[in-house]
């Protein structure tokens, strides 16, 4: 049985096994697309967060500036060239 032969398209099994194939690829570039989506999504977050402590603790690394010592996110923060 053919299925359409303007089409050039071949049997009914030909055409289940080519849209199978074409489906694994195309899952498998999904799966690829969101993959990277999240990676990208919590590198963002990371760098949002970070962002966020440096703005918070502002003051704190001017004060490290002038004194030499300070604390940065609850740690004690020496500064190696103010000798």
């Amino acid at each position: 049985m053919v299925v359409a032969d303007w089409l050039g398209i071949g049997t009914p099994n030909e055409v289940l096994a080519g849209s199978g194939v074409v489906l694994v690829v195309v899952a498998l570039l999904v799966l690829r697309f969101i993959q990277k989506l999240v990676l990208r999504l919590v590198l963002v977050g990371v760098l949002v967060v970070v962002a966020v402590g440096v703005y918070a603790n502002r003051d704190q690394l001017g004060e490290c500036t002038s004194t030499c010592s300070c604390r940065l996110f609850d740690r004690q923060v020496d500064m190696p060239l103010c000798d």
